[in-house]
């Protein structure tokens, strides 16, 4: 992709916008940057740009400004419904996003993991059982930009996309995909369902027959797809396909015969969705290359991520779980599922367009009583108090004061928000670490 002398707009100066108009700038184009957004921390980012002799402006996007640029660099997150972007395109600028940009400079095979839930945990374990040399990326946290940028060595690549970022993409080759789940999520960003799975879909669009693509056994979407590459399967519970699955307390991956890759003990992370996060990354890393072995050895260097089941600290007999990283119903589903009853569940934030009904029969069964926060508080009140009491409180604090004054000895309170954290804070990440602080201040 020839870059020098080119005019290129940046769309959103998050991260990856960051990192991208620092790549373009260092390919020899002219870098034009642009976020309607206006905060300190983004006129930082704009003026550390402008040292670089990148240009740009804040708090709008200027359509003429952008008119002139023969590529369009979009960040993930930029709603693509939006006319603006329309008007780009019709007058013929490439639009372009910033995980397909790195791509296109990217001369080591890779293995590209998508769904609704466990991206980011599958991507860290493909990252281990993988083996040093390789590097992990994409909606992760680390722009691939970056990587490029810094010059970081490395001989193939963990990508993990989200369906923002698969959106736009067009000319990609992951050597293996692996789609984990395909549930309702970012309603509000896609304009119905079917898009959101279709984005997801992409991810083996454009394999070749040599490739891999890894799903889910115990879902049905892909019934009837006849894709390119070569189709293996993972679950938790024995199948008769090709692919990783467990069998009594054993891991095995099954091609023309099975294999015990090692033993389920040796696993430490609680839940039913971290054993469908396991099954795929065994299963992508066998696909890879990686001997048995190898996998049982390196599998015992994994620790649980932040934000996820994370547990916090107990205070007086009551155990505080952080799960901020649910920003789903699908996640929610699974945290619920994973706990025992006497919960005391936070639940709220910036509706997505969720429909709450698969959490009915787990509240009912489970949770004592919910803490509705946020924008999405009297939704929320509205659609659960049918099963249990629910409490209202608009400020994160409060709501958590509330958790712990109706908890009991052997309760947990759990945040499992099922929303995101927009309307309080900058990301899931804020969420939690901010739940963590106040159950540490309690001690």
């Amino acid at each position: 992709m020839r870059l020098e002398g080119e005019r290129v707009g940046v769309v959103g100066l998050g991260e990856s916008g960051y990192w991208a108009s620092l790549f373009l700038k260092d390919k020899g184009a002219e870098v034009w940057v642009t976020d309607k957004d206006d905060n300190p921390k983004l006129r930082e980012r704009l003026a550390q740009l402008e040292k670089k002799g990148i240009r740009g402006e804040l708090g709008k996007h200027s359509l003429e400004e952008l008119r002139k640029c023969e590529i369009v660099v979009l960040s993930p997150g930029i709603n693509p419904s939006q006319n603006w972007i329309r008007l780009l395109e019709e007058s013929g600028v490439k639009i372009i996003g910033e995980l397909e940009l790195g791509l296109k400079f990217v001369n080591t095979p890779y293995i590209m993991v998508t769904g609704t839930n466990g991206k980011t945990t599958t991507a860290q374990l493909l990252k281990i059982l993988c083996g040093e040399e390789v590097e992990c990326c994409g909606n992760i946290g680390i722009p691939i930009t970056r990587l490029l940028l810094e010059g970081r060595k490395f001989s193939g690549l963990v990508i993990e996309a989200s369906s923002f970022q698969l959106k736009f993409m067009k000319d990609f080759f992951p050597r293996i995909s692996i789609i984990l789940n395909i549930h309702e999520d970012h309603l509000d960003w896609h304009p119905c369902r079917e898009d959101y799975i279709s984005s997801k879909m992409k991810v083996f669009a454009f394999q070749k027959r040599e490739d891999f693509t890894l799903w889910n056994a115990d879902e049905d979407w892909w019934k009837g797809i006849t894709p390119s590459p070569q189709v293996y399967f993972f679950s938790p519970q024995p199948h008769s396909l090709k692919g990783c699955f467990i069998r009594e307390e054993w891991v095995i991956w099954r091609e023309e015969k099975e294999i015990g890759v090692f033993p389920l003990k040796e696993w430490k992370l609680p839940g039913l969705h971290n054993l469908y996060n396991l099954t795929a990354a065994v299963g992508g890393a066998i696909l890879w290359g990686v001997k048995g072995e190898e996998i049982r050895k390196r599998i015992k260097k994994f620790r649980a991520i932040p934000h996820r089941l994370e547990f916090a600290g107990e205070w007086r007999g009551v155990k505080f779980i952080n799960d901020s990283k649910a920003t789903n119903v699908h996640a929610t589903y699974f945290a619920l599922l994973s706990l025992p009853p006497g919960i005391i569940l936070i639940l709220g934030g910036r509706d997505k367009g969720n429909l709450y009904t698969p959490l009915f029969p787990l509240v009912k069964s489970k949770v004592r009583y919910i803490v509705a926060i946020g924008e999405s508080r009297n939704k929320i009140e509205e659609v659960f108090k049918r099963f249990a009491p629910v409490i209202k409180r608009e400020k994160f604090e409060e709501a958590f004061k509330e958790a712990v004054a109706r908890a009991l000895p052997g309760d947990t309170v759990l945040l499992s928000p099922a929303c995101s954290s927009f309307d309080q804070f900058t990301n899931y990440k804020e969420r939690g670490e901010f739940f963590k602080k106040l159950v540490k201040s309690l001690k």
